[in-house]
């Protein structure tokens, strides 16, 4: 499974957010995945002008490793129950990420 796609396009959205909103204690976001044994674990960090991470991380989805579905945490380590995008989708996964980088809430 490849999620190179989606992390890249998740760093695109994340980074157009802070440069919207004008923020400027924080140089860019940086994306991360760890793999667990049914997901990848996708987080977010803020990367100060000086190179080094601001405290912390937060976790902004989960990627099932088999399928590609994108789900929305549920808590730090468990995801929601339904999926809301893939990463394998035309738009990388996109569909499933609001403009502030978080995933979608079920209507």
């Amino acid at each position: 499974m490849n999620i190179t796609p989606f992390i890249n396009a998740l760093t695109d959205r994340l980074n157009e957010y802070k440069t919207r909103n004008g923020f400027t204690y924080f140089e860019t976001f940086r994306v991360e995945a760890t793999e667990g044994k049914k997901y990848f674990k996708i987080f977010r960090r803020e990367i100060l002008n000086n190179g080094h991470p601001f405290s912390g991380h937060s976790i902004v989805a989960f990627v099932d490793k088999t399928t590609g579905d994108i789900f929305k945490p549920a808590g730090f380590n468990t995801p929601a129950k339904h999926a809301r995008g893939n990463v394998n989708s035309e738009n990388s996964g996109m569909e499933a990420i609001t403009d502030n980088g978080s995933v979608i809430y079920l209507k």
